[in-house]
């Protein structure tokens, strides 16, 4: 799985814009948006990605995904959706869970 602040960055670079000129874009603060990048677990929610697919004219499953290598199901992707919206203590939570699962088998 791709970090999608990566594809994101890229497809901001893309387009030409500042990181200034994509929170004006989507709505949020500049800071929210440099939070990104600057703070390790700091990640969009989901509500706010839908925006950046949005106007980056690209689906989550792409932001998500490497095209070449990745093919997430849907039960799959609903999972990373889930997981992008919990807080970083309930996703590192989630997370644990979900390997002690795997470990089961």
């Amino acid at each position: 799985m791709v970090d999608p602040r990566t594809k994101i960055d890229d497809l901001r670079k893309e387009k030409g814009w500042s990181l200034s000129q994509l929170a004006r874009r989507i709505g949020v603060s500049d800071t929210a948006v440099y939070n990104w990048y600057n703070e390790h677990d700091s990640m969009p929610t989901v509500h706010i990605l839908y925006a950046v697919c949005d106007v980056l004219g690209t689906t989550m499953q792409e932001l998500f995904t490497d095209a070449e290598t990745d093919n997430f199901s849907p039960e799959q992707m609903a999972a990373v959706e889930l997981l992008a919206g919990m807080t970083d203590k309930r996703r590192k939570f989630a997370l644990e869970l979900l390997r002690g699962l795997a470990d089961l088998d």
